[in-house]
């Protein structure tokens, strides 16, 4: 199209860095040494204290990353995204869209572990799968619910662990 229309633009820019970069440096610096040193305890006990920037980077793979896979295989075309919490070494991060569909397939394609956004990822997951499973066995009364107490913080009863579990569902 030779228009001269503000908005008619190619929004497919080239790949800016390559996704091990992204990969180490898009981790909240608040997770990042539990991340690296692969250690599931510690990293579930700072995502406990820590609901609103658990559910950004949920958001943050499934709005943008997801997202962004799925505009590219129906060839469409995305916008930039600014990676919004405090990162190590306070650093600023804008991906294109070719850098969302890069990194996705790069998290997706390989096994959780390997990656450090997809071990965070499978951490989170499986903390609120277990979470999730508590509030299933308090909703149907069942007396091994008070196991999953300690999934949250100071929790004594169903009420104290259904107000935990809130903190992760409601914004």
């Amino acid at each position: 199209m030779d228009s001269d229309w503000v908005f008619n633009f190619d929004c497919n820019d080239k790949v800016t860095n390559v996704d091990s970069f992204f990969d180490s440096n898009i981790i909240p610096s608040i997770f990042y040494q539990s991340v690296v040193n692969r250690n599931k305890k510690e990293l579930v006990n700072v995502i406990k204290y820590n609901p609103l920037l658990t559910k950004e980077v949920i958001k943050f793979f499934q709005y943008n990353l997801a997202s962004s896979f799925n505009f590219k295989k129906n060839a469409k075309f995305g916008a930039p995204v600014r990676i919004k919490w405090k990162l190590v070494d306070y650093k600023e991060i804008i991906m294109n869209f070719n850098d969302q569909v890069e990194f996705y397939e790069y998290v997706v394609g390989r096994p959780t572990n390997s990656t450090n956004f997809g071990f965070l990822m499978s951490v989170i997951k499986n903390y609120l799968s277990d979470l999730s499973y508590g509030l299933y066995l308090i909703q149907n009364k069942n007396c091994g619910a008070k196991y999953y107490y300690k999934l949250g913080i100071n929790i004594n009863n169903d009420v104290e662990f259904r107000r935990f579990i809130a903190k992760f569902i409601n914004s």
